[in-house]
């Protein structure tokens, strides 16, 4: 009794650790398959990724070199990609409204808005979380107030060596 109750316990075991393997496995996958298609988005513009960070079903990278932001997320038909030329852009604000029900606020969607340098051009936006496709947040308010802070570190930088070359 004791020897089939040790060999049903040790095999319930095995199959949890094997479980979390494939999990593990599975999100390595993922994240692979969204850092090597953010490269090749990035190569299509000649650059090449200096930073970047992946959330749920979606990666962000940056160029710092070349002041391009790169974005795709993985959808059923495949990906969606996004590139932004930061050298067209003022700033980068996040916006996240906030959606009501009941008496409690809920965050309805997190973006990144890119606001253009030149008037009359369109703003560029990143939705990094929409409530509509996941329940709740998970890092994207951090990660889309670092990259914000990021960008606009970037344009204040350029800024300043613009006005440098100038005077010189």
């Amino acid at each position: 009794m004791d020897l089939q109750t040790t060999i049903i316990g040790l095999s319930i075991s095995a199959l949890c650790v094997y479980a979390f393997v494939l999990l593990t496995r599975s999100r390595k996958n993922k994240e692979k398959k969204l850092i090597n298609q953010l490269r090749a988005v990035a190569l299509e513009q000649a650059c090449q990724i200096t930073e970047h960070e992946l959330g749920f079903d979606f990666s962000l990278g940056i160029d710092n070199i070349n002041q391009y932001i790169f974005y795709t997320k993985e959808n059923q038909a495949g990906f969606d990609n996004q590139v932004i030329d930061l050298k067209t852009v003022r700033k980068c604000e996040v916006v996240s409204p906030k959606k009501r029900v009941a008496k409690e606020e809920y965050i309805d969607r997190i973006t990144l808005v890119f606001h253009p340098s030149i008037a009359g051009a369109r703003e560029e936006k990143i939705v990094l979380f929409d409530s509509d496709a996941t329940a709740l947040p998970n890092g994207e308010p951090l990660m889309a107030k670092r990259w914000a802070e990021k960008v606009n570190a970037l344009l204040k930088d350029r800024k300043a060596s613009t006005a440098f070359r100038v005077a010189v």
